[in-house]
């Protein structure tokens, strides 16, 4: 690619930099900090000559109010061996230093001495093409803010950085720099490896990570407490469990932030919701949830108060998953909630929401859950079908499962509401 080479103006002009072509005025363009300016007046200069921006080369000369003559602007570059000056217009060597403020005096030194005048004479402003580095380091329940060339200080909240790091430039060189001249990062931040193999595993759980998953991707407890004090992860109000900030928040994070705390992702096809839990879930009844119920065919213990978890062994067509958590099936719920609440007139509801929402494809399918329950609700043993005519009854449904529109006490289901509750064809639920 052959290059062409145009000169910059570059003006300071209350909070811009006025910028404009040389080789062609009418390419003109403003940019808030030097280390913007050249893509900007680029874009102009392309924009004006036809040419492609990457055939364009830049080179920019500052212009400052003169006082007296003796007042310039070394343009300063951050590179790995340290901070560099140059002059423009000046017979002035380039100066390398790692401190910015023993830089600039280097350079009015060089100054005075090209134009036999006194140090006190003479006045360099630096002018930052490239941002500066202010890396964020947590201590105890601050922030050490180390920023490139100039020093350290502190603050209470990682919000703060910035605000703190041009506070120091300020004091310790004199003069204001604009916000968007630094650089914040944060020390012990995860590679981008590792964030992405955490953001993989958030991806499938809700944007949820538990701290047993950050521990098992290899990343320090110093990096994850980073990664929540920069907002990158948000507590979730369940201990151990973040959510990743750009995820949306869930109706129902705290109980897929419970089930992950509870073992969910060691055992995801074993803890099972169950109870209110599951027809919370479901939508079926009116629960409004006291507790989070579970069932785990493998014994599982959890410190969480407002936990259940019930030791007992399902079979694969027992669960289904719902908006991701594995879930007792509709039947299955109906039965779990005959077995642990008994009030069957609240039973009656859930069956009957179930019923519009064609959960139930055969009423038979309950038979199973109610065969063992018979007894104890006042049928024969093992009579799970009477059982179910019972709950049939109860819920305003015929025998085949369909919602009567007449009388009962959950009539009300089955009256002028029932047209909105009822799926169109081809609708789907939950």
């Amino acid at each position: 690619v052959v290059m062409r080479s145009f000169t910059v103006t570059a003006e300071r002009s209350g909070e811009v930099w006025a910028l404009q072509c040389v080789e062609d005025p009418s390419a003109i363009s403003q940019a808030e900090s030097l280390a913007t300016a050249e893509p900007m007046i680029r874009e102009a200069i392309s924009l004006v000559t036809g040419l492609d921006e990457s055939e364009i080369e830049v080179h920019f000369n500052l212009l400052h109010p003169d006082r007296e003559g003796h007042r310039y602007a070394a343009r300063v570059y951050r590179t790995p061996d340290g901070w560099h000056a140059k002059i423009d217009g000046a017979s002035v060597e380039e100066c390398q230093h790692s401190d910015l403020a023993i830089l600039r005096g280097r350079m009015r030194e060089l100054l005075a001495d090209s134009l036999d005048r006194r140090v006190d004479e003479v006045e360099v402003v630096l002018e930052f093409m490239t941002p500066f580095l202010a890396v964020a380091k947590r201590w105890a329940e601050l922030w050490e803010v180390h920023v490139d060339g100039v020093g350290v200080t502190q603050c209470n909240a990682f919000e703060s950085v910035r605000s703190q790091a041009l506070d120091l430039i300020a004091s310790h060189l004199d003069q204001e720099v604009g916000g968007s001249d630094v650089e914040i990062r944060a020390s012990g931040q995860p590679d981008y490896l590792h964030l992405a193999s955490l953001c993989e595993v958030a991806s499938d759980q809700w944007g949820l990570v538990t701290a047993d998953q950050i521990e098992g991707l290899g990343i320090s407890l110093v990096a994850r407490e980073t990664l929540v004090a920069t907002g990158l992860l948000v507590w979730t109000f369940v201990d151990d469990v973040w959510r990743f900030s750009g995820a949306s928040e869930h109706q129902k994070e705290i109980l897929f932030a419970t089930w992950l705390a509870t073992g969910g992702p060691r055992a995801r096809n074993t803890l099972v919701a169950a109870g209110e839990t599951a027809a919370d879930l479901w939508g079926m009844g009116d629960y409004l949830p006291r507790r989070f119920e579970f069932v785990s065919a493998l014994p599982t213990t959890t410190v969480l108060t407002g936990v259940d978890v019930r030791h007992q062994q399902l079979d694969r067509d027992d669960v289904l998953p719902v908006q991701g958590l594995p879930s007792l099936t509709p039947a299955g719920t109906i039965g779990d909630l005959v077995a642990t609440y008994g009030d069957l007139s609240l039973v009656a509801r859930a069956l009957n929401d179930a019923a519009w929402k064609h959960y139930l494809v055969r009423p038979q399918d309950l038979d199973p859950y109610l065969v063992p329950l018979a007894e104890e609700n006042g049928y024969a043993e093992g009579d799970g079908a009477a059982l179910r005519r019972h709950l049939y009854t109860l819920a305003n449904l015929t025998e085949d499962g369909f919602p009567e529109r007449s009388g009962g006490t959950t009539g009300a289901r089955n009256g002028a509401d029932s047209d909105k509750q009822k799926p169109q064809a081809g609708e789907t639920t939950p």
